[in-house]
Parts: structure tokens; sequence; C-alpha cells
């Protein structure tokens, strides 16, 4: 990384600022708006289609941040194409077209791909109770369901949803203790899962409904939150053996508070792993989470927090690795189109009991802390900034930081 790209990548955006922070000014129309849609004679159908744009640069120090593997600046864009359909008031379907360079975000070439497909049934028109299927986010967790949103007023994912872990989807350990030794393997870590992977979108089927302040959602998904993006849709031997239990319960407990539960069990290994020592079979290896989120919203300041409990099964392990993570942000709206934000992030791997009866650690400790700020130049376009801090406890602290900026625009 070098100071002259540093400073190339910030003009760059700051360029596309307007001269004056006392007013918004970009206000493209839409396509709704501009005509680009179907509505049927008699009011029935109406296809409804929309584009987002981001264009993300991002300078990293020496060593990979996490999920961005790239080591050097790199400019990684992405264009979603959303095309809605309504079929009165019982049906709902929804598509999304990305174009992007790859989940997670690295330089190369652009690829496409269909991120999200799903259709979305009310039985009784009127009633909030729906049955969803197909391919779109799963509901577990308090940060998916806002990602991408003017929720979410970060570039990059909270540490839990971003953060690799030494736990594999593809190897299992050749002695008792050998789980020990893979937090100081780096090819472990290149190839590790994270508590959660960003936003999964994988295959599910959900029944979601509510009354008064309370809402509710429960399904099955074809993988764990922790799944790689190459099996979010793959159904054959390769994925993860088995589907995913998911549920999520909120509570609004006034208009300026909200809380929220999260529950998750099933595979995260894939199917056909073979034990090193024996060359059996390995059995369905588990994961199981359990989430707890909530929102304090008033005037121009938004206050978030998560705690996750989280637990593997490892075959041959002397017990179930099990990780606590949490963060908490604030983000605040200091005058028109603009807002600063601050998140602390930090995982903690518990001790886990060798062989021999002594305890350790089974990863190394990480914290993490996000500050950005952005404007919104009109009800169609923003641009942001984020500086990321990330910190290893108690071994080597890779220089690991990292600098991200997004321009981004619908229509």
């Amino acid at each position: 990384m070098t100071r002259a790209t540093m400073r190339l990548l910030v003009l760059a955006l700051l360029s596309m600022a307007p001269a004056r922070v006392d007013a918004q000014v970009f206000d493209a129309p839409t396509l709704d708006e501009m005509g680009v849609r179907y509505v049927s004679p008699d009011g029935l159908v109406q296809v409804k289609p929309s584009v987002r744009i981001e264009l993300d640069g991002f300078v990293p120090q020496d060593a990979p941040a996490w999920h961005l593997e790239d080591t050097s600046p790199f400019i990684a864009g992405r264009a979603s194409l959303f095309v809605d359909l309504f079929v009165g008031r019982r049906l709902f379907a929804s598509t999304e077209l990305r174009l992007d360079r790859g989940q997670p975000a690295r330089s190369g070439p652009m690829q496409g791909h269909l991120q999200q497909a799903f259709v979305r049934l009310t039985p009784a028109p009127g009633t909030n109770f729906h049955i969803q299927g197909g391919k779109f986010v799963s509901p577990f967790g308090g940060y998916p369901g806002r990602a991408h949103t003017s929720a979410d007023p970060f570039i990059r994912p909270p540490l839990a949803y971003d953060h690799r872990t030494v736990i594999s989807p593809t190897e299992v350990p050749a002695a008792v203790d050998g789980i020990f030794t893979w937090k100081n393997r780096p090819p472990f870590r290149a190839a590790g899962l994270p508590i959660v992977w960003a936003v999964p979108y994988p295959i599910a089927l959900t029944v979601s409904g509510g009354k008064g302040p309370v809402s509710a959602t429960g399904g099955v998904t074809t993988t764990a939150p922790s799944s790689e993006p190459s099996d979010w849709d793959t159904l054959g031997p390769e994925a993860p053996a088995g589907p995913s239990a998911v549920g999520q319960v909120r509570y609004r407990v006034s208009p300026a508070v909200q809380l929220g539960l999260s529950y998750t069990h099933g595979p995260y290994m894939r199917s056909g792993v073979t034990d090193p020592v024996t060359g059996r079979r390995v059995p369905t290896q588990d994961q199981e989470a359990y989430g707890v989120d909530a929102t304090y919203s008033r005037g121009l300041v938004d206050v978030r927090g998560e705690l996750l409990i989280n637990r593997w099964e490892v075959f041959r392990a002397p017990g179930d690795p099990r990780d606590i993570s949490y963060y908490v942000e604030g983000h605040a709206r200091i005058m028109a189109g603009l807002f600063v934000a601050t998140r602390y992030n930090a995982i903690h791997f518990l001790d886990l009991r060798r062989s021999n009866g002594q305890m350790e650690r089974w990863d190394y400790d990480r914290r993490r802390w996000q500050f950005g700020a952005g404007y919104r130049l009109g009800r169609s376009s923003e641009i942001r900034g984020e500086y990321m801090i990330n910190t290893t406890v108690d071994a080597d602290d890779p220089r690991d930081n990292l600098l991200s900026l997004q321009w981004w625009f619908a229509f």
C-alpha cells in the first residue's frame, strides 16, 4: 500500500461529494418513476424493476483483512438488477441478478450470478402471516436483514460476520488434541468458516407471522449460517450434510426500542469428508448458535448491539469448541444528509479441555473498531468511508487494518 494510492482513492470519492453539506442534491428518478414497469389492465399483476450500483475501494495493510484476501489496494464494484412481481395481495416474488467480483470482494474479473429469488405467499390478505420459499437472506441474526440499508451505516460487516475461525468444512483433526494446533497453521485460517458468513443467501423455506408488537419467523435452510457462498444453493454431494433449522422472534418494546432473539442448528461440514486416520466417512458435524440483538432509535441517534453464543461439533476433538461474540454500534445523523458511526466488536474463544485435563483456548481472541462516515447525496445516492482497526489478542498481531470507500446509487 502506498500513500499515493490511498490519496487517489480518497480523492476519487471526495470529488463526488457536493460542495455544500446542507442540502441533498442527487435525486435521479427511479425506473418506476420513468415508467419502466408493467401493470396489467385490471391492476392485478405488477412488475417493477430497480437497479443498485456500488463502487467500493479497499486499501488493506500487509495482511488480509479477514474475508478480503487481497493485500494491495483494489476496486470492487457491484451491480444488482431487482425485479419485483406483485399478483394481487396474496403473491409477491422477487429476484436479484448480481454482477460483482465474487464473494467476498476481490480484485479480478466481474461475474454474474443469481443472488436471490423467492416467492412469498400471504394466504389471507390483510393478515401478518406469510409463507416464503426460494433463495433469500437467512433470518438468523440481527445484522443480515439490515445490511446494505440505511440501518447499516458501515461498509464492512461486524466482526462475527467477517472473521474466519479455524473451523473447517472439509477437515477434521487426526489426533484428539489436533484442533489446538490449527490456530497456528495459516492454511486453516485461510479456509476457515466465520460464525456467520456476512449476509447468507441459502435456499430456504420459512413461515412468518406476527400480532401487535411481536413477530416471528421459523423454517429450514439448506446450509448453516457459516457456510461459504459456493454451498448456499448446492444440493449435491459436496453440500453440507443436511438442512439447518432457523428461527427468529422480534418484540417492539416501544417505538424506540426493539429486541430480537435468533436460533439456528444444523450441519456446517460438507458431505463425504473422510477421517484421515480410519478412512471412514465422518459423521455429521453441527453448528448451533443463539443470538440476541437490541436496537434503540430516537431522533437523530441509533444504538444497536448483538450477542452471539456459538457452538461447533468437531470430530475427535476433546469437546465442542465454543465462542462468544458481540458488537455495539452508534449511528448519529449530525446534519442534513451527513452521518457518523462507530462500532466496537469482539470474539472470545472459550477454553477447551485437552485430553490431559488442561484448559486451553482453541483460537485467538479478536477485537475490532470500525469508524465510519457518509453523506446522503439524495434519496438515491450516498458516499461512505470507513476505517477498520483489527487486533489479535495473545498472539502476533498482523497489520490487517482496512480503509474502505464506497459510492452507491439506485434507480
